[in-house]
Formats: structure tokens, sequence, C-alpha cells
């Protein structure tokens, strides 16, 4: 065994040869293995603001307030989980953007609202351009939850896979209130088809203003789809949502490249008590093993649910043209199934 002195200078020759090495390789060296903590921003304001050049890590528009914009970019730009929470602002409280949408492109993003009537974000001022959406989300594995957005000039989320390397995966839209939007209320397009997976909409309502509605509001509806699924997208889940008043359908899983998407216990045209019927169709799949299950479909304003094409389709367990007892009717327009 080598003496203690002998070690020692073993030690110290090897901590030069660090040294060393770290000289030639530049400064960049002595961070590179460095593991960042995880994050939170707290917004407090509702301007629709950000700084100009590279994130700092720091939430900051130059006021000394960190608006939504403004933490958006910073999350985006940091690796690690990025939460977004509300604090310091009068509720209830409006963001209106100006600024075109709000972007997620980074992954472990999670926006997490103060509640659907605390917190509403506008896409309907008119500095925002026609065609443009409120939330694009292109990375992986981010949350929107516990808020309304209201006006998008075309869907309120986009969740859109950015290009052939992929994206768009394991992203979930939680809680929210969706109304208004000129096209869709919730968009999920594979559209290259390379990833695109387990994206999720739960507990959401889409196409009326308030959970406790009992009719529709004309200003309110999204003006085609609620939730449109297309593209190649894969595994997909709807759960829980509450879809109604739409200006065409209320769900579509849009062609025969989407595949094993999971429709489940959700309220497509009723509160389970009230007509709020989606324009025309309530459910149309044109996919492939499609798990349509446990829904309540009914008061649309043409067919309930159609199984337009696709392999593999399971229908099982919905009740269709009913209330939510299954004993009293609240019939669609056309027929059933």
């Amino acid at each position: 065994m080598p003496s203690i002195t002998s070690r020692a200078r073993i030690a110290l020759r090897l901590l030069a040869s660090l040294l060393i090495t770290l000289a030639l390789l530049g400064p960049s060296a002595l961070w590179v293995h460095v593991v960042r903590a995880d994050t939170t921003f707290v917004v407090d304001s509702t301007a629709d603001t950000t700084t100009a050049g590279m994130p700092n890590g720091v939430c900051d528009d130059g006021t000394g307030h960190c608006p939504l914009r403004e933490a958006l970019g910073e999350a985006d730009a940091l690796p690690g989980l990025a939460t977004i929470t509300v604090g310091g602002l009068s509720l209830p409280a409006t963001i209106d953007l100006i600024n075109g949408p709000l972007y997620l492109t980074g992954d472990d993003t999670f926006i997490d609202g103060p509640g659907v009537a605390n917190l509403t974000i506008r896409g309907d001022n008119p500095a925002m351009g026609s065609g443009t959406w409120i939330f694009q989300v292109d990375g992986n594995r981010n949350t929107i939850q516990h808020l309304t957005l209201h006006g998008a000039k075309q869907m309120g989320v986009n969740i859109y896979e950015p290009s052939s390397a992929g994206g768009a995966n394991g992203n979930l839209v939680h809680d929210v209130i969706v109304t208004g939007s000129v096209y869709d209320g919730i968009s999920i397009n594979a559209y290259f088809g390379t990833l695109g997976v387990g994206n999720r909409v739960t507990d959401s309502l889409i196409g009326v203003g308030s959970w406790s509605a009992t009719a529709c509001d004309e200003t309110q509806p999204n003006g085609q789809t609620g939730i449109w699924i297309a593209g190649r997208a894969k595994d997909t889940q709807i759960e829980g949502n509450r879809v109604v008043c739409n200006g065409s359908t209320g769900v579509y899983v849009v062609g025969p490249n989407v595949w094993g998407t999971h429709i489940v216990d959700n309220q497509i045209g009723t509160d389970g008590t009230h007509a709020l019927g989606n324009m025309f169709y309530g459910l149309i799949s044109a996919g492939a093993d499609t798990e349509i299950t446990g829904n309540l479909v009914s008061g649309n304003g043409d067919i309930g649910v159609w199984v337009n094409a696709g392999d593999g389709v399971q229908v099982v367990g919905n009740k269709i043209g009913t209330d939510a007892t299954g004993m009293g009717p609240i019939p669609n327009g056309g027929s059933g199934l």
C-alpha cells in the first residue's frame, strides 16, 4: 500500500492534470455536468410582455414583474421541470394576448393556473393576427391546467408535432375551459407521424363558459370542433370532459392514420340533464383502434356516434340519446349510432 505521502503526491498530480485539462477545454467545461434544480416562476403581472435577448433564468420583463410570456420563455430555455404558478394578482384576472401565441417548445413545463374562474387568457385582441391560437405545444410532457382560454383566432390549444424529428408527446390539458375559438377548441395533430404519442385532455369544459351552464351561450362555442385529433396521433386520451355547444362536431378523430384513441367517460352534447348540443355530430371516429367507452352522447344536432372508418373500433357501455340516468330522453337529431 502506498504511504500517505505517496498518496498525497498522486492526488496532487491528478488534480494538476484535471486543472490543465479544464484550462485547455475552456470555461464551458466547468459547467457541463452541473445538474440544475427544478425551478418555479410566479406570474405576478397580466401584461403580455417579455424581455429582449437570451433567457437568463430570471422572470423579469424589465419592470420588476413576471408576466406569463416571460415565464414561458425562461422555462422553455431551461432543463428540468419548470413550474409556472400565479401569485400577487388581484383575482379574477385576465391576460389579453397582443404579441402572438404562447409557445411551449421545450419539455417539462407545468402551468398551474389559479382556477378556471380566476384566470382567463384571451386571444381575440385585434392585435392578434388571424389564424393564431392561444397555446401551441410542440414539446414533451408539458401541462396546462386550472385556467380558461377564450377567443383564439384559430385553436385554443394546438398540440402539434413540429417536424419529422418528432415531439409533442405526453402533454396534458387538464381542468381548463376553452371557448370562443374561431376553429377548434383543442387540436392534437401529429402531422409528421414520427411521434405525437400519449397526449391527454381530461376533466375540461369545451364550448361553454361554466360547468353550471344549462344552455348554450352564443358567445361561447368554438366555431368548429370541440376536440380534433388528426395526422398520425397515437394513444391519445380524451377522458372526463364535457364537450358541448360547438359549431360542428364534439370530438372528431380524423383519418385512419390516427390510432389508439381512448374516448372515455365524457359528456358530449349534454350536461346529463339538459341538451347542450354540438351543432352537427357528437362524436366521429375515422381512426383505427378507437375506444369509445362510458360516454354520454346526447342532444347533438345530427348523429350521436358515427364510426366512419377504421379497424378495431370498440363502442362499449355508452349512453346515447338519454340523460345521465339512461332512463330519460335527450335525443340526438339523427341516428344514435
